[in-house]
């Protein structure tokens, strides 16, 4: 058989890390599986946030592009080869502010639409035209406005005909199509920078 395809996986710090797949175990669902601090070069108390399989042909990947965003509400994309070596220490993805945290990363194309959720329940979609390419160490742009304390915890790429899954603090969960069947967006598409619109009422039930 062919060898498993890399892993490319993200950290809050805004490092990426590489992996072969082949050495994670295979085990059954019982075992707790093996610690990444074993595998990759993990700082103290640091943790994954994405992770990203990724084709084993390397010469695909001038199509692919990556969309970090932070849990402040900035983005940024990215040319997927920008990532084609990385050594075993990492490679900075993303220059973040003291107070930021990167907490998603998402493989795109150039007609992807980008769909940010906030904390508060606000969401706002737009093209991922709307970013320019940027440098690997740039910090990003403004992806979304964010109510007084509010923050970014959901971030996807979307196609025609996907839904949104929303699941709340409590364990509250809602579905709903990006658009409606007639070929108009539930979702309206804006410019990225606005405030969005609602897509979960936030209550003291949901959380």
């Amino acid at each position: 058989h062919p060898p498993p395809p890399p892993e490319r996986f993200s950290t809050p710090r805004g490092t990426c890390l590489r992996l072969k797949a082949w050495p994670l175990p295979t085990a059954t669902p019982q075992p707790p599986g093996k610690a990444l601090l074993n595998l990759l070069p993990l700082q103290q108390d640091e943790v994954i946030t994405t992770i990203l399989p990724l084709p084993e042909d390397e010469q695909t990947w001038g199509n692919l592009e990556l969309m970090f965003a932070t849990r402040s509400g900035n983005v940024r994309r990215n040319s997927l080869t920008d990532f084609e070596s990385i050594n075993r220490n990492g490679k900075i993805a993303m220059r973040l502010d003291a107070d930021d945290q990167l907490i998603a990363v998402r493989p795109a194309t150039d007609e992807s639409h980008v769909l940010l959720v906030s904390s508060e329940g606000q969401s706002v979609r737009f093209k991922i035209d709307d970013l320019r390419d940027a440098s690997r160490t740039s910090g990003g742009v403004r992806g979304m406005t964010l109510a007084k304390g509010g923050y970014i915890v959901g971030v996807e790429t979307i196609d025609d005909g996907a839904q949104l899954l929303i699941i709340s603090e409590r364990g509250f969960g809602k579905r709903t199509d990006i658009n409606r069947p007639d070929g108009s967006y539930e979702y309206p598409l804006q410019k990225r920078g606005g405030q969005g619109v609602k897509t979960l009422n936030i209550t003291e039930k949901t959380g």
